[in-house]
């Protein structure tokens, strides 16, 4: 129905996921196939107890992340080709005050029978397949907090105002010709006076 519909749209579309951890909120979702577009006036996750709570139920250190957008455009849908192929493409994702918080407490210990990929092994080990030409995010505010095992105080890094933008966005497919740029993350973070904070390419 919707890759044959290109007239098909919805708007004025609120609604909660929950999972016995995490509660996640999107407002006013909107998508208008006409023009192969999705967007909402925010989204949130958060979990549902307080970090306090958190870190009394986890055994080992465990990040306590909350995370929340603004208005939010997504372009250039295809509908068919996931239909088709089960590839979920986009022209470009565009996120206007972003807020992520992240919180770790190290006076628990180390899970060290588990760890944490590098960015690239992380895409890969995504099973569902995404293509995103560009990301773009303006406007960030983002917090690192932690305690101390040893000194057990409290330290945090904030960057505020921050823009990012990640282009080439791939999930399959990445190594099929290492050479071709359209197969290279690029990702360029900066604050707004301009300074680069990030830039590299995976």
């Amino acid at each position: 129905m919707l890759a044959g519909n290109k007239n098909f749209r919805f708007k004025n579309t609120s609604f909660n996921i929950l999972t016995p951890q995490n509660n996640v909120r999107v407002n006013n979702l909107q998508f208008d196939n006409s023009v192969k577009t999705i967007s909402l006036d925010s989204m949130a996750f958060a979990p549902l107890i307080d970090r306090d709570s958190f870190n009394r139920i986890n055994i080992y250190q465990k990040d306590y992340m909350q995370f929340s957008t603004g208005k939010t455009f997504i372009y250039g849908i295809n509908p068919e080709l996931f239909f088709k192929d089960t590839i979920i493409f986009l022209k470009k994702i565009e996120t206007n005050q972003a807020m992520l918080r992240v919180y770790k407490d190290k006076r628990l210990p180390a899970n060290k029978s588990s760890y944490k990929p590098l960015p690239v092994t992380a895409i890969q080990q995504i099973s569902k397949k995404i293509s995103i030409d560009s990301i773009q995010v303006k406007n960030a505010d983002i917090s690192y907090e932690e305690v101390n095992e040893k000194t057990l105080m409290t330290g945090i890094v904030k960057f505020k105002r921050t823009d990012a933008l990640i282009q080439n966005f791939k999930t399959f497919d990445i190594n099929s010709n290492p050479e071709l740029g359209s197969n290279r993350i690029v990702t360029i973070v900066k604050n707004t006076a301009g300074k680069i904070l990030v830039s590299g390419q995976t």
